[in-house]
C-alpha cells in the first residue's frame, strides 16, 4: 500500500465446485441476504474505532486517506479478479460444469469482499502511519533479547546475516522480500476469491480479514521499529547488495525520524511507517499458502517455499526480529482456523 497522505498540527479441489463441495445455495441466499457476516461485523467494528482514534490524533489527516490508502492494491486485485474469473467460467464451461454460485450471488461476494478490504486496509494504513502518536513506547530492546533467549541463546539476526553473505543470495532474497511480495498479494487474494470452491472463498476472505485488523491492534499494543533502525551497523554488510531493501529502508527512515522529530508538524506518509511485530508478510503468505491447498498442489508448496524466502528475508533485510516472524505465521494459521469455523466445507 502505498499511497501519501497529508499530515499536519492542528490541520485441494478445482475450480468450479458445486454445493457438497463447500459452497451452495445456502451461501448464496446468505450473500443475497443484508444481514452481515461476522467477519463483515468485525470490520465495521475496526473501521469505527480506527477512524475514531485517528480523529482524537493531534494532527490532521487526509480523509480522502480512508479510501485512496488502498487504491494501488485495490484496482490491481480488480484487474486480476477479473481476469481470473473470465479464465474459470471459460474453463468450467468448457468443461460443461455448472456454476459454483448463481451469477447474483457471485457478483456480490465480491462486492462484500471489497466493500470490507478497501476500508480495512485504509484504515490499518492510516493508523500504522501514527502509532508513535497512538504509544510511543516501542519494544525492540525486548524483542531483541527475546529472540535470542527463545533461539538458544543465539541472535538470529546475528546468525543469519552472518550466514547468508553470498551476493547473488542476497540479491535475490532483496526481489523476492521487497519486490515479489505486492505481486504474490494482488495475484494470490483475486486468485483465491474466484478459485476455490464458494465456502472456501469466503473462509479466505474472513481469515484475510482477520489478519490485517489484528495485525494492526498488535502493532498498537507493541510498537517496534524493527532491528535495521535500531542497530543498522549489523545489517551493513548485508544491504550492500539488497538495493531495493535500501531504497524503501531510506523513505521508511526519513517517515520515522520526521515523525519522531516533530510529531506535530506537517508530514507526507508514502510508505505507512513501520512496525515490526508481527511479521504480516509472513502472516498474509501464511494465508495465502492455506489458502493455495484448496487449488493446487502445486501452488501450494510453492507457497510454503515462499513462507521460507520470506521467514529468511525478513531477518536478512532487517526488517524483523525472527519472533516477529513466528508470530507472523501463528497469526496467519489461527485467522485460516477462525475462517474455516465460520465457512465449514458444508453451508449449513
Amino acid at each position: 500500500m502505498a499511497e501519501r497522505v497529508e499530515a499536519g498540527a492542528g490541520s485441494g479441489e478445482r475450480p468450479g465446485g458445486g454445493a457438497g463441495a463447500g459452497g451452495g445455495s445456502d451461501l448464496a441466499a446468505r450473500l443475497c441476504s443484508p444481514r452481515p457476516f461476522p467477519h463483515e461485523v468485525v470490520a465495521f467494528l475496526y473501521v469505527v474505532a480506527g477512524v475514531v482514534l485517528l480523529e482524537r490524533l493531534p494532527v490532521t489527516y487526509s480523509r480522502a486517506g480512508l479510501v485512496l490508502a488502498a487504491w494501488l492494491p485495490g484496482s490491481w486485485t480488480a484487474v486480476f479478479g477479473l481476469v481470473l474469473f473470465g479464465l474459470r467460467e471459460l474453463w468450467r464451461r468448457r468443461r460443461g460444469q455448472p456454476p459454483p454460485l448463481p451469477r447474483r450471488a457471485e457478483a456480490l461476494l465480491f462486492l462484500r469482499a471489497a466493500l470490507v478490504l478497501v476500508p480495512v486496509f485504509s484504515v490499518h494504513f492510516l493508523l500504522k502511519s501514527f502509532i508513535y502518536l497512538v504509544n510511543p513506547r516501542t519494544w525492540d530492546r525486548f524483542l531483541w533479547e527475546a529472540d535470542r533467549v527463545l533461539h538458544l541463546g543465539l541472535s538470529p539476526s546475528l546468525l543469519l546475516t552472518g550466514l547468508f553473505t553470498n551476493g547473488t543470495a542476497l540479491a535475490f532474497l532483496d526481489i523476492v522480500y521487497s519486490n515479489l511480495y505486492f505481486l504474490i498479494l494482488v495475484v494470490s487474494v483475486p486468485a483465491l476469491l474466484v478459485l476455490p470452491p464458494p465456502n472456501r472463498r469466503m473462509a479466505f476472505l474472513a481469515a484475510y480479514v482477520f489478519v490485517w485488523i489484528a495485525g494492526s491492534v498488535l502493532y498498537l499494543a507493541f510498537p517496534s521499529w524493527g532491528p535495521v533502525f535500531v542497530v543498522s551497523d549489523v545489517f551493513a554488510e548485508t544491504l550492500r547488495h539488497m538495493p531495493a531493501t535500501v531504497r524503501v529502508q531510506a523513505a521508511l527512515f526519513g517517515e520515522i525520524s520526521s515523525l519522531v522529530r516533530a510529531p506535530l508538524a506537517p508530514r507526507f506518509i508514502r510508505l505507512g511507517c513501520v512496525a515490526a511485530f508481527p511479521s504480516l508478510h509472513l502472516a498474509v503468505v501464511t494465508v495465502f499458502a492455506v489458502g493455495s491447498r484448496w487449488v493446487s498442489r502445486v501452488w501450494f508448496l510453492a507457497s510454503l517455499v515462499v513462507v521460507l524466502l520470506m521467514l529468511i528475508g525478513s531477518v536478512v533485510t532487517g526488517y524483523h526480529y525472527l519472533v516477529d516472524a513466528w508470530a507472523g505465521i501463528a497469526l496467519g494459521a489461527g485467522a485460516c482456523v477462525a475462517g474455516r469455523k465460520l465457512f465449514p466445507d458444508r453451508a449449513t
